[in-house]
């Protein structure tokens, strides 16, 4: 790194946080950098043996070794990272708006971008990450997606895309939700841990019915759901200790 000058180095960064594989064309989306230009900036880490030729892919380059790459990353100061990060997101979504190949990668990357990425934007690519994970029977990967997503959105205050991931984490880590309809309302909750041996209890009511129906609706019978759901909810803590 010392030997290269900053527009090379600034280049190499961005490679690095892309991966092992860079394709050549999402670093000149992420930087601003031609194709050209970018493989003569790194003409001196090809000679070196640093940079070789993607194994599959002649658009792409690749890390030598993966401990190279990390070694570069580490060179970068946070900031650096958060701001590359979204810009290799965006990269992304330019250039692979439709391909489902990309989605945890994308997420990923918005993640990593913290603060800089719009939180809705966050929370909506990691669920999409988290139900394709889910649909290849990644469970574990799909569980790390969501829970991201959840932590994502509920910092934002973003109630909805919070229950959606949560809803879509209990498909992958069964026995957190309990549903029942109650007066042509379907009624849903999932039971989220919390600290000091307790859970905290998400409650969703959607109903079929015309609006002036729904505003009928009996506050007694919600009362006496909401109490009903709270005794499962006691019974499903004490089962789980």
């Amino acid at each position: 790194m010392a030997g290269l000058e900053d527009r090379a180095r600034d280049l190499l960064r961005a490679a690095a946080l892309i991966g092992r594989d860079v394709d050549l064309r999402l670093l000149s989306r992420a930087t601003g950098v031609d194709v050209a230009d970018c493989l003569q900036r790194l003409e001196l880490l090809r000679t070196l043996g640093l940079l070789e030729p993607g194994p599959r892919d002649p658009s792409s380059l690749r890390f030598a070794h993966d401990l190279v790459r990390e070694s570069v990353s580490e060179t970068a100061t946070p900031q650096q990272v958060t701001g590359l990060h979204l810009r290799v997101a965006d990269a992304l979504e330019h250039i692979h708006a439709d391909d489902e190949d990309v989605t945890e990668r994308l997420a990923y990357h918005l993640w990593a971008a913290g603060p800089l990425a719009d939180p809705a934007r966050t929370a909506e690519a990691l669920i999409r990450a988290g139900r394709r994970a889910a649909a290849k029977l990644a469970f574990e990967s799909a569980g790390r997606q969501l829970r991201s997503a959840v932590q994502v959105a509920r910092a934002a205050g973003l109630m909805e895309l919070e229950f959606s991931a949560l809803t879509l984490l209990v498909s992958v880590e069964p026995g957190q939700q309990l549903t029942g309809t109650i007066m042509g309302a379907f009624l849903s909750y999932v039971l989220v841990p919390q600290d000091h041996d307790r859970t905290r209890l998400l409650l969703k009511v959607v109903m079929q019915t015309g609006r002036w129906t729904a505003i009928g609706l009996s506050v007694g019978d919600l009362i006496m759901a909401r109490r009903q759901l709270l005794n499962l909810k006691r019974l499903a803590e004490r089962q789980g200790r």
